[in-house]
């Protein structure tokens, strides 16, 4: 074989090593990736936000599916009470599954991106349940060695979800679904 052959192989070959070792890389983080999306399925599913707080960037915006902002940890714990804790609250609880639709897409050595939906289960104050589909981007960050979320964009389809079927109800379906004659939109019995 000639020497320029040879040199081309050893290039290619060391090439090849360094793909592998970055796949690797990469196969570490998306495992790291996973298990922060399910340690913020687990603390959002218990309402324990204290949890939640651990999986955040010391810097991070979220923006929740009615489009409020919060940027800082008072702002995030006022958001839960007021939805989850105050009795003027039409909801009382929630349970998620979060699904990603695709492996994250890395902007750098501690930068992604990822996007997926999450289907959420809300407990009414008076025990009923309605499913509600959600649309999720996130933005995620390496920070002192671990993955975080720093940002999070959750929507929900404004012209196609269960809060509006219900508000679009006649007065007489309203009064069936007060009297239990039929189920509310988007009603499961989970």
């Amino acid at each position: 074989m000639k020497s320029g052959h040879v040199g081309s192989l050893i290039v290619l070959l060391c090439m090849f090593q360094l793909g592998a070792a970055a796949d690797a890389d990469r196969f570490a983080d998306h495992q790291a990736l996973r298990t922060l999306r399910d340690s913020v399925q687990v603390a959002l599913n218990k309402g324990n936000i204290q949890d939640l707080r651990a999986c955040l960037a010391r810097d991070f915006t979220f923006i929740t599916s009615e489009q409020t902002v919060l940027t800082n940890w008072t702002a995030v714990a006022t958001y839960w009470d007021g939805l989850f804790r105050n009795d003027k609250s039409p909801v009382k609880g929630m349970a998620t599954k979060i699904t990603a639709d695709v492996l994250t897409q890395f902007a750098g050595p501690d930068t992604g991106y990822c996007h997926g939906t999450s289907r959420d289960v809300y407990t009414l104050r008076n025990n009923r349940k309605i499913a509600l589909k959600n649309t999720w981007s996130a933005l995620l960050v390496k920070e002192q060695g671990e993955w975080k979320v720093r940002a999070v964009h959750v929507g929900v389809n404004f012209l196609d979800n269960p809060v509006s079927d219900a508000r679009e109800l006649s007065w007489f379906g309203k009064l069936c679904v007060a009297l239990r004659l039929r189920e509310l939109p988007g009603e499961v019995e989970e």
